[in-house]
């Protein structure tokens, strides 16, 4: 029965590998045929469950703009951030030009985008767990020896199954707060990050400025010098 549970767990593996690669390679072939609009559809359900590729492929369309999709780097950045935390080739890359091109608050609103969309990514996730946790649970019971007392046997099941339930909530919700902190203090970092980037950007622009009026208040001088020793030598002349 064990062998039978991990053979089905494995088929269940299986087809949605295999249905994650029918949805991308249609929204490739729509794609191809210029129609970004579908393939935005095809794959923003696989984006949402945590496909890679869907979520790369979902920030270039949106970066460059195809068809009737509009560009929108608040969008693609949020979509390569995703992405990127997959270690996606080419995502940390995408993220590093759009912020060149980004104002701050719309680098914060794709931010919370993202942490929205992993929140969807992550509600998904758990529910596929739930799910593979009361079958396990369903095939268990179905294996263990019936209770002569069918009554009490269905109050204990109950009560058991009311507390697995919550506790199964409960590290839902804890599991989903600390990935929201998470992402949280990461925006924050990045954030400040940039911050200092920029200080430190002005701060050496201003060196420069100052440095450029110092050479040139001592050319000024030299011409100066210059001049005076023209006139002292016509002078003695």
């Amino acid at each position: 029965m064990l062998i039978s549970r991990f053979g089905t767990a494995i088929g269940l593996v299986l087809l949605s590998t295999q249905l994650a690669q029918a949805n991308f390679q249609k929204g490739q072939e729509a794609l191809d045929q210029n129609n970004a609009a579908v393939a935005v559809d095809e794959w923003q359900q696989d984006a949402h469950s945590g496909d890679g590729r869907a979520q790369f492929a979902l920030g270039q369309i949106f970066e460059k703009g195809s068809g009737d999709i509009k560009a929108d780097l608040v969008k693609a950045y949020s979509w390569f951030k995703l992405a990127a935390a997959q270690n996606v080739k080419g995502a940390d890359e995408a993220m590093e030009r759009l912020r060149q091109q980004m104002t701050p608050d719309e680098l914060a609103i794709a931010e919370k985008k993202a942490i929205a969309s992993l929140g969807v990514w992550y509600r998904q996730y758990a529910g596929a767990d739930e799910a593979a946790f009361q079958a396990q649970k369903a095939a268990t019971a179905s294996e263990a020896p019936k209770q002569e007392d069918a009554g009490q046997s269905a109050t204990e099941a109950r009560l058991a199954a009311q507390k697995a339930m919550i506790a199964e909530r409960k590290a839902k919700a804890e599991a989903e707060a600390k990935l929201i902190e998470e992402s949280r203090k990461a925006a924050i970092l990045a954030a400040q990050k940039q911050a200092e980037e920029a200080k430190q950007a002005a701060l050496l622009k201003e060196q420069k400025i100052a440095e450029e009026r110092r050479l040139a208040a001592a050319q000024n001088e030299a011409g100066k010098s210059k001049d005076l020793d023209a006139i002292r030598t016509r002078l003695e002349a």
